[in-house]
Formats: C-alpha cells, structure tokens, sequence
C-alpha cells in the first residue's frame, strides 16, 4: 500500500455466528481499517437453509475471495488449512480468555435432567457441529472420561439449533459457546460440563494476501479488542441490534419475549489480542488431530502458519 491508496478487502459474516466477528463489525464502525489504509467489503453469509458442513464454506469463501479472513477455534482452523491445499493460512492467534468465547464452551442439558457423573454422558445423543470448534473441542473433552462412540455425536448447523435440538428433547445434551450460552442460562437449560481445555482463536487468511494488509488488518482489529475491554458499554447498541436479529429470526415465538426480557445479561465477551500463533503450541494441537485421524499428517508449522509478519 502506498500513501492514501486504499485497498479493498473482503470478510464474511455469519449473523448467528456474529460474535466470533464483533472486532471486525466495530472496527468497521469507527473506521480503524480505513485508518490504515483498508476498506472492508462484508458479504452477508447468514444461512438460510441448514448447512451441512461449516469447513467446506469457508473454504469456498477464501478460494472464492469472498472472505480474506476469517477465525474459528484452533483445532477445526488447522484442519481447514491443510483441507485447503495451499489457499489459505493460519495467520495469527488469539488465545484462551475465560471471559471470551473460547472461554464458554460448555455442554448443557435440560433442567430435569439427571446427570450424577461425567460419565453418565457415555450413551446419551449429544448435539455437535461438523466443521466447526464443537465438534473437535467435545471430542477432546469427552475422550478424557470415556472412549468416544461416533454415533452419539448428533451433527447439527448453527448453535441456535443445538440450543433448541435439546430444548425439543431430539438429543440429551448440547455443546454450545458464545452469547447461547447466556440465552441457554435464561431459558432455563442446565450447565452440565465446562470445557477444560485452554485452546484459543485462531485467523486465518487466504495465503497470497500480501504482508502488509495482513498487518494492517491486524492493526485495526487489534484496536477494536483494545476499545470493546476497556468501553464495552460503548458498544451495546450495536451489539443488541444483532442479538436481536439472531433472538427473532432463530427461535420460535414462545421464547423470544422471554430472552429480550432478559437480553441485557447477554455479555459482550473479553478478546486477547492478535498475536504471533506459538510454534509449540501450533504442535501439540496437531498431534493431537494426527493422533485421532482428524487430518493428515506430514505438515510443518511453516507451510501451514504465515508468522512473518510479527
């Protein structure tokens, strides 16, 4: 980039899914990215069927050139890297925060559900997402307890559905993050089983962006995380408008009265800035995959992590 050329770039936004993007929506807002140098172009990719495989879209997406970036939890982000042969790279890491949204992910059950031990899970149906953070991310968990049987694993779309796939009583429990877990509190589900693992949030780009965009990319959204820790309140107008999207478009209308009244619980989540993803860390999480049969193995941190620009 040079002097006061700006450069268009593109990201895509998944409105169930808004919170994994809130820096991006605010630095949108208060014109970080054209600070420096950047004009971002939001595709609007807010499902209107079921969509079977979350990897596979973004994978689309970024060879497309629809979506520049993206990010999701670290496990199902590698394995969308390598799926991608080369298009596209982990850029950079955002790591676990307790009051972020790798910080909540949380099974949940019904009230009247009887749960005495972990390990009551071991022949319940329970509500994942193929191709995204809870499928990966419940294995991990529950393989700590018991040998995992496939079959239990019931893969449903965005985590709304989950939410309501257990409120309907079609699977015992379900694995859900981010703003559900508040709207679960409120509609009375019951926590049964925190994660423990500390992975974190992963951005991931297409793998011919140049440096300097990545950079600059980084730089604006870094400073929307700086203003939603310090001023979340800031933000809330913004931040109710897509609560209110998800609330009337993704639940039935029994319940919708009930989360608005209580909408203000709904927390805006803590985020840890964009940083340089550890190469130690980058190899413990690939093992792990290579070690389940998750993903290939063979690759090395440089071909599948573009750390130079840190």
């Amino acid at each position: 980039m040079n002097g006061s050329d700006i450069v268009k770039i593109y990201y895509s936004l998944n409105n169930y899914a808004f919170y994994w993007s809130f820096p991006e929506l605010v630095a949108i807002k208060n014109g970080y990215y054209i600070d420096q140098g950047l004009e971002l172009n939001l595709n609007d990719i807010t499902p209107v069927e079921k969509i079977s495989n979350k990897s596979r879209l973004y994978g689309n997406l970024q060879q497309n050139k629809l979506s520049d970036f993206y990010h999701a939890a670290e496990y199902v982000s590698i394995s969308r890297v390598i799926e991608s042969e080369g298009a596209s790279k982990i850029i950079a890491l955002s790591p676990w925060t307790e009051f972020g949204i790798n910080g909540s992910f949380a099974l949940f059950t019904k009230m009247n559900s009887i749960v005495n031990d972990s390990h009551d899970l071991f022949d319940k149906k329970i509500a994942i997402e193929s191709g995204t953070g809870s499928y990966y991310r419940t294995i991990a968990e529950l393989e700590e307890l018991f040998p995992i049987k496939e079959d239990n694993l019931v893969k449903m779309g965005d985590p709304h559905e989950r939410l309501l796939a257990v409120l309907n009583s079609d699977v015992f429990a379900s694995s859900i993050m981010g703003i559900y877990v508040d709207i679960a509190n409120i509609l009375g589900l019951k926590k049964i089983m925190n994660y423990s693992g500390r992975t974190g949030t992963l951005m991931v780009g297409r793998s011919d962006i140049d440096a300097q965009i990545i950079d600059s990319f980084i730089k604006g959204t870094n400073r929307a995380i700086t203003e939603i820790n310090h001023r979340s309140e800031t933000f809330k107008e913004l931040w109710f408008s897509k609560i209110e999207f998800i609330i009337k478009n993704a639940f039935p209308v029994h319940l919708q009265g009930i989360i608005l009244e209580h909408k203000d619980d709904i927390a805006i989540p803590k985020w840890e800035p964009w940083q340089k993803y550890p190469k130690i860390q980058f190899e413990e999480n690939y093992s792990w995959l290579v070690d389940k049969n998750l993903v290939k193995s063979g690759y090395s941190y440089d071909q599948l992590v573009y750390s130079s620009i840190f």
